[in-house]
């Protein structure tokens, strides 16, 4: 399960075809499902985290890239050398984070997993790839807290599901207005939304 959750990271980085992000991001949340249910997480959260992550948002995921990216070309902020260096370092102190809190390698999947989200947020240019970056993000802390084994109760839970849910709802709404507004969702058009 750790291979797939740092497979589908790496897949994310280097991933040119937009369509196939939205089944990467339900492979992440059902990995996701399964080791939070196995860490305890209770039916009726797990049904809501799959339910939310696995279907919903990759839904509005696709939603939004179906109605922009075929316009954009998704161009990075960084070389592609320097980011092939800083997904290798990213690793290289996952690792290291992972044995100073003397967890599995899961943790440190889940810790990858946030570095590349900070990484896709950061490094590109267009805002369907940052609002990626946000969810690989959101996941690699879910994944994070789900590995360590904290228990919170199921309002705890519910409110965090339900709070991503309207981030990433709020986010695509934004998009979608400002693709409406500028034709573009690359993030140098910004100046012409100046009033």
């Amino acid at each position: 399960m750790s291979i797939l959750f740092i497979i589908t990271g790496l897949f994310i980085i280097g991933l040119k075809k937009s369509s196939l992000l939205p089944f990467i991001l339900f492979c992440q949340a059902f990995v996701i499902t399964i080791i939070s249910y196995r860490s305890g997480l209770t039916v009726p959260l797990a049904v809501l985290v799959f339910t939310l992550k696995a279907v919903i948002i990759p839904l509005l995921f696709y939603y939004i890239v179906r109605k922009t990216i075929a316009i954009d070309k998704d161009e990075s902020v960084v070389p592609v050398l320097l980011i092939l260096f800083l997904v290798l370092a990213l690793s290289v102190a996952a690792y290291f984070i992972t044995l100073q809190l003397n967890e599995g390698p899961f943790t440190m999947a889940a810790i990858f997993t946030a570095f590349v989200g900070i990484l896709l947020i950061t490094s590109r240019n267009t805002l369907v790839s940052q609002l990626t970056g946000f969810i690989v993000l959101q996941n690699g802390i879910f994944a994070f807290t789900s590995s360590l084994h904290l228990k919170f109760t199921f309002a705890i839970e519910f409110l965090l599901a339900i709070d991503v849910f309207f981030s990433v709802f709020i986010i695509v709404y934004a998009i979608q207005t400002i693709y409406k507004s500028t034709g573009s969702i690359n993030i140098n058009t910004f100046n012409s939304l100046r009033g």
